[in-house]
């Protein structure tokens, strides 16, 4: 597999027709997304909260399902968004269990390290950054490429259990390309605190065609269609 490093510093894996323009645009999208939500979430608790969004890259659902249940003792905490629409598929948020809980505690008000496992008012709180997190995606997504997706109610699953129904999802065709999903670390950061996540952009092939088009086409508009 390639695995290129742009100019930019951020990582991309493997062969699909995009250029770092594409990707950049994307990674704009997704920081404006993040900061949409961090906005409402300092609101919410009272606390100024900030998210980021330093690396964006493009793997295949092979990669992304190492990554997701790697712990097989503790996997990770999916909460997963489907789209229909103009783009259909899934956008997902994945907290590894340490991140979970710190998120858990913050969004409750709890102390650091009252969390230990994952209850159903913790796994609700999860669920509303998830449901936030997908729902500024596709808004500014929208307002880049004038596409359409709805988002659906969000659901909280183990990741093995996520990356199960996505494969089931995506699985059925064998083409080029086909099983690639957008994936950008996402950072949470308040007082001393830094979490990690990562945000998954799980478009059907044909979805991620027509994402990539109207990127492209939004990338030649803001040049003044050079």
């Amino acid at each position: 597999m390639r695995r290129v490093l742009s100019k930019e510093g951020t990582v991309i894996h493997d062969r699909v027709d995009y250029s770092d323009k594409e990707l950049n645009l994307l990674k704009t999208i997704l920081a404006k997304g993040m900061e949409s939500v961090a906005q409402v979430v300092s609101d919410m608790i009272g606390q100024k909260i900030n998210m980021s969004v330093p690396e964006v890259s493009l793997m295949s659902y092979d990669e992304l399902a190492r990554i997701c249940t790697c712990d097989i003792d503790e996997p990770s905490i999916g909460v997963q968004v489907k789209m229909s629409g103009n783009i259909e598929g899934y956008v997902a948020l994945f907290f590894p269990p340490a991140s979970a809980y710190c998120v858990i505690d913050l969004l409750l008000g709890n102390e650091r390290g009252t969390s230990s496992h994952l209850t159903d008012m913790g796994g609700s709180a999860l669920c509303e950054i998830g449901n936030l997190a997908g729902a500024f995606f596709l808004n500014y997504l929208a307002d880049a490429t004038s596409l359409r997706a709805m988002p659906s109610p969000p659901v909280l699953n183990g990741s093995a259990v996520v990356i199960q129904e996505l494969q089931s999802f995506f699985g059925g065709s064998d083409q080029s390309g086909c099983n690639k999903a957008f994936v950008a670390q996402t950072v949470l950061s308040y007082s001393a605190e830094s979490v990690d996540t990562l945000f998954f952009i799980l478009p059907t092939h044909e979805s991620l065609a027509t994402i990539l088009g109207a990127l492209k086409k939004s990338g030649k508009e803001s040049d003044g269609g050079t």
